[in-house]
């Protein structure tokens, strides 16, 4: 149903050797591989996700404008031979979307689209990521990303106000969960002890978390919201591997 073409956190050894095609022969040889995974299992999807968790050098070590000339790039060779399927990302990260529930206009998002707006790429989709435990900031987050993309608010003065480019993208979620710092306090997750992070996940604390969260998303514009299970690395502490 919903496919994604690279962007992958790396494996714990060996390492990736780099993150992200490096040059243009590698950018062209990735775009004819991810074409071929999505003929391969075209019959079962109808999204495709090009990148994701953008920016970040855990998936892309290049520069942000390397970047958005790569998935312009990519987005108009796999939309061509895949004209009826819905292509969109990158998957703004969750530090980048509280930058854009803040307001702020000068950043990673804003400079993506409009060189996609120049280029004259409309993609079907954009996708956000956000972790928290407050159900109103993923209220505020679809919010300000519909700003975004229709240049109101604080983002008044995109270049693309006048032309509306962006009226008919959808903005889904595509990458939601708890943030285990905001939870319990601590300053990193390291500090959380395997009960608290079970808790956080599973459980009465955990159904009415994640629950409350996608009621208030229900009342968004938001069309679809994927869960990432990230942290959860037991559900059951003290039981490796469940």
């Amino acid at each position: 149903w919903f496919i994604r073409l690279g962007g992958e956190w790396q494996n714990a050894d060996p390492t990736h050797d780099f993150k992200g095609p490096q040059n243009t022969t590698q950018e062209d040889n990735w775009i004819i591989a991810a074409k071929k995974m999505a003929h391969r299992y075209e019959a079962d999807y109808t999204y495709l996700n090009i990148w994701t968790e953008y920016p970040g050098d855990n998936f892309w070590d290049r520069s942000n404008s390397s970047f958005n000339t790569f998935w312009v790039k990519a987005y108009k060779s796999i939309k061509n031979d895949f004209p009826t399927k819905y292509v969109g990302g990158p998957g703004f990260s969750g530090f980048l979307t509280k930058e854009i529930m803040a307001g702020d206009t000068d950043n990673a998002a804003t400079t993506f689209l409009t060189k996609l707006f120049r280029e004259g790429v409309r993609p079907d989709w954009i996708g956000w990521h956000l972790f928290s435990v407050d159900p109103a900031e993923y209220q505020q987050a679809a919010a300000a990303y519909r700003n975004l993309l229709d240049a109101t608010g604080p983002f008044s003065d995109m270049v693309w106000k006048t032309a509306q480019p962006f009226a008919d993208t959808e903005l889904i979620l595509d990458a939601w969960g708890t943030s285990e710092t905001e939870d319990v306090g601590a300053e990193s997750p390291e500090n959380i002890s395997d009960e608290e992070l079970a808790a956080i996940h599973n459980g009465g604390l955990g159904a009415a978390t994640l629950g409350s969260i996608w009621m208030a998303l229900q009342t968004t514009n938001t069309p679809h919201a994927f869960y990432y299970r990230a942290g959860d690395g037991t559900s059951t502490p003290g039981e490796s591997g469940k």
